[in-house]
Formats: structure tokens, sequence, C-alpha cells
């Protein structure tokens, strides 16, 4: 995976340089909306490959288990 240049993942990458992270996924949740959205960002290849299944299980449990039912 390269460079992404979705302004989410931007957001992301940011947080990861600010505090000098490997890893940062952001979710942000509207329970009334019934919304989850995140990005996430990982320094290196691999990193990116494992943030990448951290996201999807996190999604899958909140799809789960807080009924959200759309993912943006």
């Amino acid at each position: 995976m390269g460079f992404n240049p979705s302004p989410a993942v931007a957001e992301a990458r940011d947080i990861a340089k600010k505090y000098d992270d490997d890893i940062v996924i952001v979710l942000r949740i509207n329970l009334s909306k019934g919304l989850l959205r995140s990005a996430s960002y990982g320094r290196t290849k691999p990193l990116c490959d494992l943030v990448g299944k951290l996201s999807d299980g996190i999604h899958e449990y909140i799809l789960d288990d807080l009924g959200i039912d759309k993912v943006t």
C-alpha cells in the first residue's frame, strides 16, 4: 500500500507524526445516525497491513454490538 491522499488518512498520519506513533486509528461514531467513520495509518507497509486488520476487527465489533449499519 502506497501513500494515501485521503484527508481522513492525512489526519491520522498527522496525529502519528505529532505523537511519534507507528499506528493510529481514528474512529468517529454517530449513534443517532447509525454511522461509523474511520481512518487509519501505519508507518510502514507491514504496519499498514496490521492496522487494516485491526480496523476490520473493530468495525465488525461495532457493527455487531452497537447496531451501527452504515460504514463511511
